[in-house]
């Protein structure tokens, strides 16, 4: 309220109420994040627990990787053995009787050249056929009718037959094995084909899937080839 007076002008002041009144503003009191409830925090034991837990599941994951990989090198490798280096074979038919048997199965092992006596699988007719190689390249070949092999005009003896035969042979005797070819004959002599027929022939190194060294199968067959 205004006065008048003789010194002049007179002002009331009346104090503000608290709430208007000028005053610095306040800090806010500092965030604090909620305190877990008791026993939310893992103890010790807790924590090794759930490491030891994740380190089995790591450790399990490489281990099973690992064996893939391994599996996988394997197989490999063993594709790679029975197509290049020892091949695998089952038998098929009764030409090769009685020193291997019909659904026998035999690895066989690629040499660079083959000697009288081994046993070879040739590719005949997109089929695999085992025989045994008799005379070589250059040498001379002929046969009786009783069935006995000679090679350059020598009797060659073969303790492995059961029986002797002259039958299927139709080439001409004697017959001398042209340079870098094999002359085969099945031990089976009466029933199957070879080289004493024109419909087989000599066969070259490049037809040869290798020598026969055991068979492998059935278990009771197992055993080196000769």
């Amino acid at each position: 309220m205004l006065e008048e007076n003789r010194n002049g002008p007179v002002f009331e002041v009346t104090d503000l109420p608290e709430e208007t009144a000028a005053s610095p503003p306040r800090a806010s009191p500092p965030h604090e994040p909620p305190k877990p409830p008791d026993g939310a925090r893992p103890t010790l034991q807790q924590i090794e627990r759930e490491i030891a837990r994740e380190s089995g599941k790591y450790r399990f994951r490489r281990a099973l990787r690992a064996a893939a990989y391994t599996i996988l090198v394997i197989a490999a490798l063993a594709v790679l053995i029975s197509t290049f280096v020892l091949p695998v074979m089952k038998v098929y038919g009764n030409g090769m009787e009685p020193t291997i048997g019909e659904e026998e199965i035999v690895a066989l092992v690629k040499r660079r050249s083959y000697k009288p006596g081994d046993i070879v699988g040739l590719y005949f007719n997109n089929r695999i056929l085992l025989r045994r190689v008799v005379c070589v390249g250059s040498e001379s070949f002929d046969i009786d009718e009783a069935g006995n092999v000679f090679v350059n005009g020598e009797y060659y003896d073969e303790p492995y037959l059961s029986e002797k035969s002259y039958d299927t042979t139709d080439i001409e005797l004697p017959f001398k094995v042209p340079e870098g070819h094999y002359f085969v004959l099945a031990d089976n002599r009466a029933k199957a084909l070879d080289s004493r027929t024109v419909a087989v022939g000599t066969v070259t190194r490049e037809q040869i899937a290798g020598k026969v060294l055991f068979s492998v199968w059935p278990l009771r067959t197992v055993r080196a080839i000769h």
